[in-house]
């Protein structure tokens, strides 16, 4: 962009970006690491995250440009 275009034409530019996040969270069973010495024990440290089989979806909408930044749009499922 820096040498396609000139620095008064970047600035008309909107850069926006969407995810997509779901009620449980993300979590990794790679990356959470909890000692403990039994399941009862770790499921009082908080090592035991129930999941959902079907969890709500929502989606969040994000814009910025040189002068501002646009409001958050959450999009819920349906």
């Amino acid at each position: 962009m820096r040498t396609n275009y000139r620095k008064q034409e970047t600035l008309k530019i909107l850069f926006s970006d969407k995810e997509l996040f779901d009620s449980d969270g993300v979590y990794s069973i790679q990356n959470d690491v909890i000692w403990a010495a039994n399941h009862d024990d770790a499921n009082q440290i908080g090592g035991i995250h129930p999941k959902k089989q079907f969890p709500e979806k929502f989606m969040i909408r994000l814009g910025v440009c040189s002068k501002d930044v646009s409001p958050l749009v959450i999009l819920e499922q349906g």
